[in-house]
């Protein structure tokens, strides 16, 4: 299915084209920017004046905040009462830097009660450079962005396909692949970025297929009740002796059943879920069935593939800016709505 179709005209805020209008418009909307105002905390500054400073920029939806360090800190560079470690608060409370804007802006509005993002424009945040809460990461180094990009799909690829050794067959056999994908997340190049990271999936596909294949070819050599040759390293030593270690082996998936990475956000109540969910054939609706049982337990699977959201009366689900159909294949709206660290960001909010 075409990607807008999956939406309907007022699922899309108005920043999102209608469902009338291309996926390539739908894509330059997912890939645009929002506008950030900045204001520097008093206690940062050598002499604090009667007002603090405040600086503007736009930041890529894909992009992180953290790959804005060196901007923010040119601009109040004059300023800035010592170097240090730089963190971010909304409205007093911390920001998660390990997440793409464009999931930070889904947790906003749901810990306000707002589906629209637009609502919520410019987001306005403090930077500080006094030692942060506990619970976040300070930056200190933008050379750090680098290494936090490719950590975090490495935990995509490990929740869908079992592997992370996708990641490395690229970081070394496959340089430029490498450079570019971290090159298209900074630099906010869509085409660039889908281009490498279908690189990165299709090598991930054929070295479970290998895998597959070479046990299978083990298995027919030695028959069912043949022992392994004597001094022979079990499945799970090999794994640990192996590159990229157990960690990296663990829980691999098939070629036909890799899983859906998820992170379901429930701003206010301090509870993230990292999940990995089987696609097949299943629902937005059955999905947050399965995820929130306690808070939708009254959704019937009816309601599960209606083309209907949540009750309005109940709360709402964005997805992206989007609130989707209950009924949407959860595969195409991965397809579609994933951010760049290869995770599908869902954030939920309930009245009270």
């Amino acid at each position: 299915n075409s990607f807008c179709t999956l939406l309907a005209p007022e699922a899309t805020p108005a920043s999102m084209p209608a469902a009338s209008k291309s996926d390539d418009e739908l894509r330059a909307a997912l890939w645009g920017t929002v506008p950030i105002e900045c204001e520097l905390d008093r206690s940062s500054m050598k002499d604090p004046p009667e007002r603090a400073p405040v600086c503007h920029f736009m930041i890529p939806r894909q992009g992180y905040l953290f790959l804005a360090l060196d901007h923010i800190r040119a601009e109040f560079g004059s300023v800035i009462a010592q170097e240090g470690a730089l963190w971010l608060s909304h409205e007093g409370q911390p920001i998660a830097w390990q997440h793409p804007v464009a999931a930070w802006l889904d947790v906003l509005a749901s810990r306000k009660k707002l589906d629209r993002v637009e609502y919520l424009m410019p987001l306005r945040v403090t930077v500080h450079l006094a030692k942060p809460p506990d619970t976040v990461q300070a930056f200190t180094d933008s050379r750090m962005a680098r290494l936090l990009v490719f950590e975090r799909l490495k935990a995509a690829l490990m929740v869908r396909y079992g592997s992370t050794l996708a990641m490395r067959e690229l970081r070394e056999r496959r340089r430029a692949d490498y450079d570019t994908l971290y090159a298209a997340v900074k630099n906010n190049e869509p085409a660039a970025f889908t281009a490498s990271r279908r690189r990165l999936d299709i090598i991930a596909l054929s070295l479970v297929e290998h895998d597959e294949a070479a046990k299978d070819a083990a298995g027919a050599s030695s028959g069912p009740n043949t022992p392994p040759p004597e001094g022979a390293a079990t499945s799970g030593a090999a794994s640990a002796n192996r590159p990229g270690g157990a960690a990296a082996t663990t829980g691999g998936a098939s070629s036909g059943d890799a899983q859906i990475p998820v992170i379901l956000h429930r701003p206010g109540t301090g509870k993230l879920a990292l999940r990995g969910i089987t696609a097949s054939k299943r629902s937005f609706g059955a999905v947050l069935k399965d995820l929130l049982p306690v808070e939708l337990e009254d959704l019937t699977p009816e309601q599960c593939y209606s083309d209907e959201r949540l009750p309005e009366t109940q709360g709402f689900a964005l997805v992206q800016s989007v609130a989707p159909l209950l009924s949407t294949p959860v595969d195409a709206l991965y397809e579609a709505f994933a951010c760049v660290d290869g995770f599908l960001h869902i954030s939920v909010a309930f009245y009270d």
